[in-house]
């Protein structure tokens, strides 16, 4: 597991994408808990929209 959330999360908004992609994945979430926030990240053939919600 890692500790560390700014890494973790740049990690799944970054470099698994592609995997994700891949592998049929159309829609996941990263919480970033540190941040308060969540982002869904919702992927197409075209695009990658990400929508971020912040929390108190």
């Amino acid at each position: 597991m890692n500790r560390n959330g700014a890494s973790s999360a740049s990690n799944d908004l970054h470099d698994k994408k592609r995997a994700y992609r891949r592998n049929g994945v159309q829609e996941y979430i990263v919480w970033q808990v540190l941040e308060k926030k969540l982002d869904c990240v919702q992927l197409t053939k075209l695009r990658i929209c990400v929508i971020t919600s912040r929390y108190r």
